[in-house]
């Protein structure tokens, strides 16, 4: 089973992956902190071609689109698994799905003309977390999707279970303070399965020797 989150950009201005990468392993660092954690794990972004893997050049300070036959693989160093990420033109259909989704959703319908302006820019990106990921990807798939979110004034949203569906769509300033807290959840199943995963993270030697402070410099 595979959990997914949609960012929808309201600014036009599309970021370079620096830009994401940067502001997302500030976010990680302050999320894993506000849970007790301090580690600093160190994110990378790359860009494959679909149909083999492989993987292809490109500039991380220029903005971050890619074609339809690649999709970017956004990961921590070190560690295996990661995210895939892809980046999707606003077509007339996913306006038909959120003209449904304005009719069942109050949040949505309350942030409708919001939401209309996202359209109107004419992409989103879908980052998608397949089963049996570690731990902290499991966690940081979605501070990178709220990332991209803040980075563009956007919204995320999600209706598979990624987190809880009924606090959907939501701005990243809001996703921050509820997402994978075990606290903010009405499903035990979930806060459990977040429990689990903010100990594995606790307690992986790798990511607390990569938030170690590095040796004195010798003179």
């Amino acid at each position: 089973m595979s959990t997914t989150f949609e960012v929808y950009p309201q600014s036009r201005g599309v970021p370079s992956f620096n830009e994401l990468i940067e502001l997302a392993t500030i976010r990680l660092s302050e999320q894993l902190r506000r849970r007790g954690i301090n580690a600093e794990p160190k994110l990378q972004a790359l860009v494959l071609r679909a149909s083999s893997n492989e993987k292809v050049a490109i500039a991380l300070d220029g903005p971050m689109t890619w074609e339809e036959d690649k999709y970017a693989w956004l990961c921590v160093s070190g560690v295996p698994g990661g995210t895939d990420v892809t980046y999707q033109p606003v077509r007339e259909i996913d306006r038909r799905n959120w003209r449904h989704i304005f009719k069942s959703n109050t949040l949505a319908k309350a942030e409708e003309s919001r939401i209309e302006s996202c359209l109107d820019v004419g992409y989103f990106c879908t980052f998608r977390r397949s089963a049996g990921q570690p731990a902290i990807i499991n966690f940081a798939y979605g501070i990178i999707a709220a990332s991209l979110a803040e980075l563009t004034d956007g919204i995320i949203y999600s209706d598979d279970s990624a987190w809880d569906d009924e606090r959907f769509p939501a701005a990243a300033a809001g996703f921050y303070e509820w997402f994978f807290d075990p606290e903010s959840t009405s499903d035990n199943n979930r806060a459990n399965w977040a429990r689990t995963c903010l100990a594995m993270i606790a307690n992986d030697p790798g990511l607390q020797e990569a938030s170690a402070p590095p040796p004195a410099r010798q003179i």
